[in-house]
C-alpha cells in the first residue's frame, strides 16, 4: 500500500498533509502539496505577515489522475464502442476504474491528527459503471488486468458486447484518454475512453448559518458558535462532535472524486453522499456532492481551503465564543489610483511606489486599529522589518487600510515616508 504510516503515536508529520474523502466509497486518499503564505493574529492583536520580496504562488502540484502509468488510469471514463450491435453503430457506457484507498490518522508532537491516506496497492483494479444510451443499465463489477504501463485488459460482464460478454485490450493514449479495441469471436471494432472531467458551478455552506456562492467567485463562510462541553477534549465520540457540510454542484459528479482539506489539524472529512435531482435513478440525476467535515479539539478558527478533486473552494470559519478566536482576513498590497484602491499583483513588490497595505476580514471588527508586521529579505543572511498601521475604513466595519509608504531601496533600510498630498517628504540619498 501506497502511503504506509507507522503507528500514529509514533510518527512525525509536518504541517503538509490534507485528509480527504473518497466520495465513492467514504475511504480516505493523501493529497498533494500545497504552501502558502499566512498571516497569524497575536493576543495582543498585533498582526505579522511575513514577506519576501519574490514571494512564491500558491500552486497545485498537478490533477488527480493526470500521470503516466497505472495512476494515470484511475477515474471516471466516458466510454464509446464502435461496430456494435452492428456495424457502424455504436455503444456506449459510463466506467468508473479505480483501486481502493485507506485513511490513516496520523499525530504530530502536539497530539493534533492530520487525516492521510494511501492506495492499497496490493489490492485489484475494480471496473463499475453504467450502460446504455441514457445509463440507465447496470455494468456490474469486474477485476481487469492492468499492467505497470497503464494497459487494460477487461473480460466483460454477460451481454456486453456479446452474449457471454466481450474482451477489451486498451491502454493511455493521452492524460485523459484511453485507446484500443474489443473483440467477440469473429467480430470487433475500436475502443476510445474519454476522462469525465468533473466542472464545479456553485458552492454552499451548511453551519449555524448557510452561505451559498458561485465557484471561484469569493469566500465561503461557516459560522459555529463554541461551547466548552460539546467541543472539549472530554467529547470524544465523532457523532456528537460540532460539524458543517459543504455541498458542490456542477457536471459529471457521479463516480469517484476526492475531496480535501488543506493543511489542517483536527479538521476531519467524514463522509459524502451524491446529490440528486428530482429522480435518484441513473447517473445523470446526480447534479452535485455533499461532503460532512467534522471539528476536533485541536482545531484553529481561519481562512481554511477545500479541494474537490484539486479544484480550490476557500472559505472562513468563524467560532464565536471560542477563546482564542481571531476573525480571518485577508491581507493586500494596494495602490490608490483617483478615488479607487487597486491591488497590486505579481510576485514582487514595486520600489519607489506609494503603496498600502489593506485588511479584510471575515467579520465586523471594532478596533480602533489594526498593525501589520512586515519582514522581506534584503540580502544573504540579512532581512529588514517595518510596523505598518493599518485603520477602518468608513462604511465598512471589516476592512482596515494602512496610509500610503514607500519601499526604498537596498542599501538603504527600508523607511516609511508618509506622503503628503501624493509626494514623498525628501529622504537622504534618495530622489522623492
Amino acid at each position: 500500500m501506497s502511503e504506509r504510516r507507522s503507528r500514529p503515536d509514533d510518527t512525525e508529520i509536518n504541517r503538509d498533509r490534507r485528509g480527504a474523502i473518497d466520495c465513492e466509497t467514504g475511504f480516505l486518499r493523501r493529497g498533494l502539496s500545497f504552501d502558502m503564505l499566512r498571516a497569524e493574529g497575536a493576543a495582543d492583536g498585533l498582526m505579522k505577515q511575513f514577506l519576501a520580496i519574490a514571494i512564491s504562488a500558491i500552486g497545485f502540484l498537478g490533477t488527480c489522475g493526470l500521470v503516466r502509468g497505472q495512476e494515470g488510469i484511475e477515474g471516471n471514463w466516458f466510454v464509446v464502442w464502435s461496430d456494435t450491435p452492428e456495424p457502424g453503430q455504436t455503444e456506449k457506457a459510463i466506467l468508473t476504474l479505480r483501486k481502493p484507498w485507506t485513511s490513516t490518522a496520523v499525530r504530530d508532537e502536539s497530539g493534533a491528527r492530520y487525516w492521510t491516506y494511501g492506495r492499497v496497492e496490493e489490492d485489484d483494479w475494480t471496473l463499475s459503471g453504467y450502460l446504455g444510451e441514457h445509463y440507465d443499465s447496470g455494468y456490474t463489477a469486474v477485476t481487469p488486468k492492468v499492467s505497470p504501463n497503464g494497459r487494460i485488459e477487461i473480460e466483460h460482464p454477460f451481454f456486453v458486447l456479446g452474449h457471454w460478454g466481450g474482451e477489451s485490450a486498451v491502454e493511455p493514449a493521452g492524460p485523459d484518454t484511453i485507446t484500443g479495441s474489443w473483440s467477440y469471436h469473429d467480430a470487433g471494432g475500436a475502443e476510445r475512453w474519454r476522462r469525465a472531467i468533473p466542472k464545479i458551478t456553485r458552492v454552499k455552506f451548511i453551519s449555524d448559518v448557510e452561505h451559498e456562492l458561485d465557484f471561484d467567485a469569493g469566500l465561503g463562510r461557516v459560522e459555529k458558535s463554541y461551547s466548552d462541553y460539546w467541543w472539549g477534549p472530554s467529547n470524544d465520540m465523532r457523532g456528537n462532535r460540532p460539524s458543517f457540510w459543504v455541498e458542490v454542484y456542477g457536471e459529471n459528479l457521479w463516480g469517484h472524486h476526492v475531496a480535501n482539506i488543506v493543511d489542517e489539524p483536527d479538521l476531519e472529512p467524514l463522509g459524502s453522499s451524491y446529490i440528486w435531482d428530482e429522480t435518484a435513478d441513473v447517473p445523470q440525476h446526480i447534479v452535485g456532492l455533499k461532503f460532512q467535515i467534522v471539528i476536533w479539539p485541536q482545531f484553529a478558527p481561519g481562512r481554511k481551503t477545500l479541494l474537490v478533486d484539486d479544484m480550490p473552494i476557500p472559505f472562513d470559519l468563524i467560532v464565536h465564543g471560542y477563546a482564542e478566536e481571531e476573525s480571518p482576513f485577508e491581507l493586500r498590497f494596494v495602490r490608490r489610483d483617483g478615488a479607487v484602491y487597486e491591488e497590486i499583483t505579481g510576485e514582487v513588490l514595486p520600489y519607489g511606489a506609494a503603496i498600502a497595505v489593506e485588511l479584510q476580514f471575515a467579520s465586523d471588527r471594532d478596533e480602533a486599529e489594526k498593525t501589520v508586521e512586515l519582514e522581506w529579505d534584503t540580502g544573504e543572511d540579512t532581512s529588514a522589518e517595518a510596523e505598518i498601521v493599518a485603520k477602518p475604513v468608513p462604511q465598512n466595519p471589516r476592512l482596515y487600510r494602512s496610509e500610503p509608504f514607500y519601499l526604498l531601496p537596498p542599501p538603504i533600510p527600508l523607511d516609511l515616508v508618509c506622503p503628503d498630498d501624493g509626494v514623498a517628504a525628501p529622504t537622504p540619498g534618495i530622489e522623492p
